[in-house]
Order: structure tokens, then C-alpha cells, then sequence
């Protein structure tokens, strides 16, 4: 992209949402990852329910969002998730 957006005449390729699994290390991130999953909940639901103001977007691009929401969100709770077993196997508190 150029200092404004696109440079005139330049093609970009649009790639495939990459989600990968998410790794937390201490409490601090423990509670921002959980933060972060309540505002996806809440943008998923707000999807759900047609309160976000998706309208606008057509609906492949509405799908689109909202797999890429739900990938990042199964990767959060996943990253979640093995921070408790990590911990719990360790025998932290």
C-alpha cells in the first residue's frame, strides 16, 4: 500500500484467513484472551441477531466475518483451555 492506500494500478490478492493457536503464558494475557472472547460472544451475537451493523455488507462478506470471528474465537478458547491444563498439570492454583 502506498502512504494513502493503494498505489494506483497495484493488485493485491486477497488470502485466506489464518488462524493459528493461540498461546498463553501468564494471567495477565489469561485475562485479556477472556476479555477478548466476550467481545467476539458478543459480536457473534449481535450477528445472530442482525444488530451489528453488518447490513450494509453483502452476504458473502457478512459470511465471511462471521467465520473469521468464529475461527478466531474457537482459537482463543482453545489457547484458554490448554492454559488451564498447563497449569492445572503443573499444579498451580
Amino acid at each position: 500500500m502506498g502512504k494513502r492506500g493503494p498505489a494506483p494500478g497495484a493488485k493485491y490478492t486477497r488470502r485466506a484467513t489464518i488462524v493459528g493457536s493461540i498461546t498463553i503464558v501468564n494471567n495477565s494475557e489469561l485475562v485479556a484472551a477472556q476479555h477478548f472472547c466476550d467481545h467476539l460472544d458478543a459480536l457473534l451475537t449481535q450477528l445472530d441477531r442482525g444488530e451489528y451493523p453488518a447490513f450494509m455488507l453483502a452476504s458473502p462478506m457478512r459470511e465471511k466475518l462471521r467465520l473469521s470471528a468464529e475461527a478466531v474465537h474457537n482459537s482463543v478458547i482453545g489457547g484458554i483451555e490448554r492454559f488451564y491444563d498447563k497449569r492445572f498439570a503443573t499444579g498451580g492454583e
